[in-house]
């Protein structure tokens, strides 16, 4: 006899699809695993860009002031208030005539960057809060008025139907100035 009976097909038939069924799951599991990575990573390259821009501008500036502004206007934070806003405004070391801003539009919740005042950069979408930027103290208190080695305080909370990570927080020395 060199033939196999029907019960023993049967068995290495179920034993095949069980393997078969198991590489399946575990190539679907691998799929799903690597979409969530892949996200994740996206979002962690957009933060480390967000944050890498500021940082780069924040260096640079020689005067940093912190208030409410839009694409159009700006308007720094009164004396003997606190130092904070939708919007920064920084001034290049050397040169006095030119601007970088940073605002959050409330219309479409996003962080704009501009140098001209008419066009801005959209630089992350989906944000939920207002108070995007501070002036603080190295212990992290919103300042009342501007000080010098004051920290740039930035902090960028997300939606999170719309990005992966949930807020952004990131503290910057200007050193321009």
């Amino acid at each position: 006899r060199h033939a196999f009976t029907f019960p023993e097909l049967m068995v290495a038939s179920s034993i095949f699809l069980l393997l078969v069924g198991g590489m399946i799951s575990s190539e679907l599991f691998g799929l799903r695993l690597y979409e969530i990575t892949r996200t994740k990573l996206g979002a962690v390259f957009q933060a480390r860009a967000i944050m890498n821009a500021l940082n780069a501008d924040i260096h640079s500036a020689a005067t940093v002031q912190a208030g409410q502004g839009d694409l159009t206007s700006f308007t720094a934070a009164a004396p003997s208030t606190a130092q904070q806003g939708t919007a920064i405004q920084l001034v290049p070391a050397g040169a006095p005539l030119t601007f970088v801003r940073y605002y959050w539009n409330a219309a479409d919740k996003t962080l704009r960057r501009t140098t001209d005042a008419l066009s801005g950069t959209v630089i992350a979408d989906g944000l939920t809060n207002s108070v995007v930027f501070t002036v603080e103290n190295f212990a992290g208190t919103v300042l009342s008025n501007a000080a010098n080695n004051a920290v740039i305080g930035v902090n960028l909370q997300f939606d999170l139907s719309k990005n992966a990570i949930n807020q952004l927080q990131l503290k910057v020395a200007q050193r321009g100035g």
